[in-house]
């Protein structure tokens, strides 16, 4: 059987542009170098402080915008051979983020995709060990794809 990859995006941002079929191209990309042989069913929402900040004090309890926060829908819902979750991206906070850890804005929000498909696929950071092995497949993947950037910032006025 062959998978299937459907990729949802929101963008409730006015300040930066998605460009879906590259969005698309970079979770196939995710999807084979992680050798991922099931059926992926992704959502992927671009939105602001306000609204990240409370669904990271609803989920996380705590009380601060974030850059990324991922949710694996898999959970006895999804047949065992499919993975289901959610990503959502404040790109405000990531071009802060970026800017501060001298990053290309659009190369972080790449990685912080990578970052949240990997919570969902069960990596985790909480302790030194999975840390590293988290940041080094990280790393190794964000290497690997080589695509189109599928985010732009608006210029203001």
């Amino acid at each position: 059987m062959e998978k299937k990859i459907k990729v949802s995006i929101v963008n409730e941002t006015k300040r930066y542009t998605i460009v879906k079929k590259n969005l698309e191209g970079f979770i196939e990309g995710l999807t084979k170098f992680l050798k991922i042989n099931k059926n992926v069913e992704l959502s992927i929402a671009f939105i602001g402080t306000k609204t990240i900040t409370k669904i990271n004090k609803k989920f996380r309890n705590v009380d601060k915008a974030t850059d990324v926060i991922s949710f694996n829908l898999s959970k006895n819902k999804s047949p065992p051979d499919s993975i289901e979750g959610e990503i959502i991206i404040c790109p405000l906070i990531a071009e802060k983020e970026a800017k501060k850890n001298l990053n290309n804005f659009p190369d972080y929000i790449e990685f912080l995709i990578i970052h949240g498909f990997l919570h969902i696929l069960g990596y985790n950071h909480d302790i030194e060990k999975d840390r590293a092995k988290m940041e080094s497949l990280e790393e190794k993947t964000f290497k690997s794809l080589k695509v189109k950037s599928f985010i732009t910032k608006e210029v203001l006025k």
